[in-house]
């Protein structure tokens, strides 16, 4: 079983602020869960503070909000574990340049679409968590938003995705 799963901070750290001010929701980060595991692209200090940045697999619990694809949604989970697992095995890194130029490529994206071209287009800096989600759904024949790219995606897109709906 597949669930998405977004967070919404309560402490507003200065990268949750980035994001809320450039798409104006207060997720700040999405994962996937999938059969006791979360699946998602991260930087965090481990407990020895050493940091860490990349794809990773942690055993868990649902967490945050939860979201479920809609009924008549079919998906291939086996797919979307694979391609979440090559990313763990790549070491795939978290994509701090495309963070950073979230301001000026978010609001942008209708010119992107325009020009049929994308800044960062080449994954040669990694993901983000939101694209590291969309990508691993779309791997398992999912699209959440069909009309952008992948590497843009935000956890806020996630949520208006109309192939998803909350739980509970």
């Amino acid at each position: 079983m597949i669930r998405v799963l977004l967070y919404q901070t309560k402490n507003h750290y200065w990268w949750d602020k980035l994001v809320h001010a450039v798409t104006g929701s207060w997720y700040y980060h999405a994962a996937l869960w999938i059969d006791g595991y979360i699946y998602e692209e991260t930087a965090y200090f481990d407990k020895n503070k050493n940091w860490i940045s990349g794809a990773r697999k942690r055993k868990s619990g649902l967490e945050g909000d939860i979201y479920k694809l809609i009924d008549d949604a079919i998906v291939d989970e086996e797919r979307v574990r694979d391609w979440a697992e090559q990313m763990i095995r790549i070491n795939e890194p978290y994509n701090f340049p495309l963070l950073i130029a979230m301001p000026i490529i978010y609001p942008l994206r209708w010119l992107w679409r325009i020009l049929n071209w994308s800044p960062f287009n080449l994954a040669v800096f990694g993901d983000i968590c939101s694209s590291f989600v969309d990508k691993s759904l779309k791997a398992g024949g999912i699209d959440l938003l069909p009309e952008q790219n992948e590497r843009y995606t935000t956890p806020g897109d996630i949520a208006k995705s109309e192939i998803l709906e909350q739980e509970g």
